[in-house]
């Protein structure tokens, strides 16, 4: 079994990352008999790797080849994991959680655990899948070089070539000697050879190139928000065949949309009217009030006009909209022509696959989508192992 790590800027990443991340996890997998994407869980959100997730996800319930997907969990956190405390990553997106030891960070160096849970991540790695942009004097630039040029690791990028140019481009506006040490950097110089060739500190010299990189990361930052604005891409999730709605489903359900919108801001949810009038209604409408930020609930009407209307109670609502929307070509369809096109829409689908009377169709219409990712609400909820 082949093993893909990923690595990318933590905090954020550039363009619309999702389809070259797509077109990498394909290719690793046409290259392999079997796949083990490994992860390592952040508790907090971060959008590169956040994306990695879904791109394993999507190529998972795509392909006939085996794809497993593990998650490294910190043995502190790894009770907590289980319980899906917080805004933890749904174990149905996952199929191992592996408890690991995870260095106490010192006062020096906040991630020195982060850095050894990733340095041995890499070494275990056949592929790996980078967002790394090179110009960005950071961890994860140290990562790709360690990756590539001491463990010869096989390396698929998915940075995008104009928001490098962007970047390098910036290079100019720094100080005369900024510009020199960024050289020195790029061309391969140490910081002891950059200390010596402009008559430094070595003290003085780590202090320069951690500030070209600060500039040049915080500017890379700046530009990403700016591209993320403007694109003004809608997150969406259908929910449909959610079957009984039992305390533990509710709590499971729960979860599932905090991480939505805390991971991906997912803001526009697509539901029938048999789930506008099921026990998950309360629990979507009280989990997105949370966020106070006018996210959407759509009802996709199939030609029916049934004198009673499930959303009514939730319309007084003032940080959500309930709308109705009539489907293109669903005048008087059945449920599973409404739950077909809902699954068109969406990033997202929520189900229980045992529940549902079209759980294997729903398997195959997804794999068929260009995006769509299904969160089984039922099925087996792994124990994971022990510390």
């Amino acid at each position: 079994m082949s093993v893909c790590v990923f690595i990318g800027h933590r905090t954020w990443n550039l363009g619309n990352l999702l389809p070259q991340l797509q077109t990498a996890v394909t290719k690793v997998v046409q290259e392999s008999d079997s796949v083990e994407f490994l992860f390592y869980h952040h508790n907090c959100t971060e959008p590169f790797y956040d994306r990695c997730l879904l791109a394993a996800n999507w190529i998972k319930q795509r392909s006939r080849r085996g794809v497993k997907i593990t998650m490294l969990v910190n043995s502190r956190h790894y009770d907590a994991f289980l319980r899906q405390d917080g805004y933890s990553v749904p174990l149905c997106m996952i199929d191992q959680a592996v408890p690991i030891t995870v260095p106490d960070p010192s006062r020096r160096d906040y991630s020195q655990g982060y850095k050894t849970v990733m340095r041995g991540m890499l070494e275990r790695a056949d592929f790996v899948i980078s967002g790394v942009y090179e110009a960005i004097f950071d961890t994860e630039r140290n990562f790709l070089h360690h990756a590539r040029d001491v463990l010869k690791r096989q390396i698929i990028n998915v940075t995008d070539s104009k928001a490098e140019q962007a970047i390098l481009e910036r290079v100019p506006t720094l100080s005369q000697r900024e510009q020199a040490v960024f050289q020195m950097v790029q061309g391969g110089m140490s910081q002891r050879e950059i200390a010596a060739q402009l008559q430094l500190s070595s003290t003085r010299a780590q202090q320069i190139v951690r500030m070209v990189g600060r500039t040049l990361k915080e500017y890379a930052k700046a530009r990403a928000w700016a591209i993320d604005k403007q694109a003004g891409k809608t997150w969406t999730c259908c929910i449909f065949d959610t079957g009984p709605a039992s305390p533990e489903k509710l709590g499971r359900f729960a979860g599932y949309i905090m991480f939505l919108r805390s991971r991906y801001r997912v803001h526009r949810f697509y539901i029938g009217r048999t789930f506008a009038a099921s026990g998950f209604m309360d629990t979507l409408a009280q989990q997105l009030a949370c966020f106070q930020d006018g996210c959407e609930i759509i009802e996709v009407a199939n030609g029916e006009s049934p004198l009673d209307d499930p959303l009514e109670p939730y319309r007084r609502s003032t940080s959500l909209r309930y709308t109705v929307e009539g489907a293109p070509g669903l005048d008087d369809a059945g449920e599973w022509q409404t739950n077909a096109y809902m699954m068109g829409q969406s990033d997202f689908c929520i189900c229980d696959l045992a529940a549902a009377p079209d759980g294997d169709r729903i398997r195959d219409f997804v794999s068929r989508t260009e995006r769509a990712v299904i969160l089984d609400l039922g099925g087996e909820q792994f124990a994971g192992e022990g510390p």
